[in-house]
């Protein structure tokens, strides 16, 4: 993800063919593929799976990859994780569980999970949906168990996680 150019620099189409690596565009459909579960950038989503060895300029590539958003979504796919499998962490105050995967009595309210020990289990890997209901998130999402009930698995990001003392 380090491939980052100067907003600034403005290079020449054969220049930037050379300066475009794996890398870069790896991250390009990465972006293109979060994208096209919105409606922004909808050309240029269009544009990419009609021809996949697209290279795009490199007004387009910052435009898509060089944002703060897209910087966190990139991250979350290939920046260092925090936690690994089997890690145990506590859920933060502030959390948010994006979905509750077992049949906890939803009379239990989620609220209460504050301060809680979890154990990760692996990173969330949604299946592709077709009717564009989800949208992935810009954070890393983990897989977790709660410690004291493995029965109940959740859906937690990294960011609301705090590493056991």
């Amino acid at each position: 993800m380090s491939s980052s150019i100067g907003k600034n620099l403005v290079i020449s189409s054969e220049e930037w063919l050379k300066y475009f690596t794996p890398e870069m565009k790896r991250n390009y459909h990465a972006c293109i593929e979060y994208y096209s579960y919105t409606s922004y950038n909808a050309d240029l989503v269009k544009h990419l799976k009609r021809n996949p060895e697209y290279i795009p300029t490199q007004q387009e590539y910052e435009k898509i990859c060089l944002n703060l958003y897209m910087k966190r979504y990139l991250n979350s796919l290939y920046g260092p994780r925090i936690f690994d499998n089997g890690d145990l962490a506590k859920i933060k105050k502030n959390y948010k569980v994006s979905l509750i995967m077992s049949n906890w009595d939803k009379t239990n309210n989620h609220l209460n999970l504050s301060n809680k020990t979890i154990m990760v289990i692996d990173i969330f890997h949604p299946e592709k949906k077709e009717n564009r209901c989800y949208i992935p998130s810009i954070f890393r999402e983990l897989y977790v168990m709660l410690f004291e009930n493995p029965d109940v698995r959740l859906v937690i990001q990294e960011r609301f996680l705090a590493k056991v003392k």
